[in-house]
């Protein structure tokens, strides 16, 4: 009999105390710290199957050919086979074709799962895995700042 509740460890992800939990049977991601709720997201069933797979190959990461598959509904060895045999080819563009719908799906996945505190990133090794977020903002941060002390110096131009 399967758990309903499947807690997953991202050490180094997530903040000191709080916790991943995957509610199987409503395909729910959870991020808890303590007795508290922070968050929780419903998946659908690709994005559901998918995170199992980043987060049970973490901190390793997952190889393109365990996304292909999961993607395709495929097992990792046909996956494997499709990437090979398009390389033997000399089938770039067969190859694109099978990576994109992958990495467009994981563009879309990585903005479902931001809200749980999370990120997936990819390797020169071609392996996605979870990450800790990369502040994303930092531009806005430093304009938002520039204007600040902008304004912050007009008002002290200003006469009294």
């Amino acid at each position: 009999m399967n758990k309903r509740f499947e807690d997953i460890v991202l050490d180094g992800v997530l903040p000191t105390g709080a916790r991943l939990v995957i509610d199987t049977q409503l395909q729910n991601a959870i991020l808890i710290k303590g007795n508290i709720l922070l968050e929780q997201i419903h998946l659908g069933n690709k994005e559901y199957i998918t995170l199992l797979a980043l987060c049970g190959t973490f901190p390793r990461g997952c190889p393109y050919e365990g996304l292909l598959a999961v993607l395709k509904n495929i097992n990792e060895d046909e996956a494997e086979l499709l990437l090979k045999s398009a390389v033997q080819r000399g089938d770039k563009q067969g190859f694109e074709r099978l990576m994109r719908p992958i990495r467009t799906f994981i563009s879309r996945l990585r903005m479902d799962v931001s809200p749980l505190g999370i990120d997936i990133s990819h390797d020169k090794e071609g392996l996605y895995g979870i990450a800790k977020p990369v502040k994303r903002d930092f531009l806005y941060d430093r304009i938002k700042a520039r204007l600040e002390a902008e304004v912050g110096e007009e008002a002290a131009a200003l006469p009294s």
